[in-house]
């Protein structure tokens, strides 16, 4: 095959490439302008390559700042190629989008890089749910009892940094079981859900929400300064809690017993103050609808 007959070929094979693939492929200027894109490139940012000539930052970047652009630029210009790095785009609509991008230096006369982005967008909605479900509740949507473990941790050793408080709190409620049989799981699902929902509008905004499982939840309380807090805290919550619940226009009281326990005072680990807390909910379910505070003597 003649040297012609070859780079004909190789030509043919570049744009059968350029036309079908379905990553977005396209050529970057020495000022960081788009000089040409593919027909995938323009079906996953809605821009035409006429929009974006001359734009040394073009619009589809994002999560990402002008400065930042701008040594990328140079990276290239030193003939050093960006690999394959999951980042954020932009489409011309103003939705954010997962790519996989990279780029190929070739820095002669006319184009500075080659880029190529692969929409990964739907795959990472998949894994940011299926991480979701392993960390969350799926009736509730609270941080399941592992996440939560791995956040009171992280809070007890910001804590001891600190010389400060934390508290659990642990939450049940009172004759839930009863609720459940005579009206059915449903009315019961919708009654932990409306549950759940005061919860989350009575903490504050660095406190942390749990569900257990059943009618059991926890709180975890940061950046306590004293037990007069947490006193404070709990008895507006538990006001919060046991007011009336309507669910299928029928209205029913609620009352909640609540388990308090505080770090450092009563454990160093989060385990150890988690089950604190279950024992001084153990003894406000004795009398019900009470708030107790782990003590050692009881």
């Amino acid at each position: 095959m003649s040297i012609g007959a070859k780079s004909k070929l190789k030509k043919d094979i570049f744009e059968l490439i350029w036309n079908n693939t379905a990553d977005a492929i396209f050529t970057i200027g020495h000022d960081g302008s788009v000089i040409d894109a593919n027909r995938s490139f323009v079906e996953l940012f809605g821009y035409s390559v006429e929009e974006l000539k001359g734009l040394s930052f073009p619009p589809f970047f994002s999560h990402i700042t002008k400065e930042e652009h701008q040594e990328m630029l140079q990276h290239l210009r030193d003939g050093k190629n960006y690999p394959y790095v999951v980042s954020k785009r932009k489409h011309k609509d103003g939705t954010i989008l997962d790519v996989i991008a990279s780029y190929g230096s070739i820095n002669n006369q006319s184009i500075l890089a080659v880029g190529m982005y692969k929409n990964f967008t739907d795959q990472m909605k998949i894994q940011r749910k299926l991480e979701h479900l392993a960390f969350h509740d799926p009736l509730t949507g609270l941080k399941n009892r592992r996440k939560f473990a791995e956040i009171v941790n992280a809070s007890i050793k910001e804590a001891e940094m600190k010389n400060g408080k934390i508290a659990i709190m642990y939450i049940d409620l009172d004759n839930f079981k009863s609720i459940n049989d005579s009206l059915g799981h449903n009315v019961g699902d919708e009654l932990l859900q409306h549950f759940a929902n005061r919860l989350k509008l009575s903490v504050r905004k660095n406190d942390e929400l749990c569900r257990i499982g059943g009618d059991e939840f926890l709180v975890l309380l940061n950046n306590i300064s004293n037990n007069k807090q947490i006193e404070k805290i709990a008895e507006r919550l538990h006001y919060t809690l046991i007011s009336p619940y309507t669910i299928n226009n029928k209205t029913f009281d609620v009352t909640t017993s609540i388990g308090i326990s505080v770090y450092p005072e009563h454990g160093l680990r989060g385990r150890d103050l988690i089950s604190m807390a279950d024992h001084a909910l153990y003894r406000a379910k004795e009398r019900k609808n009470q708030v107790v505070f782990y003590s050692i003597n009881k």
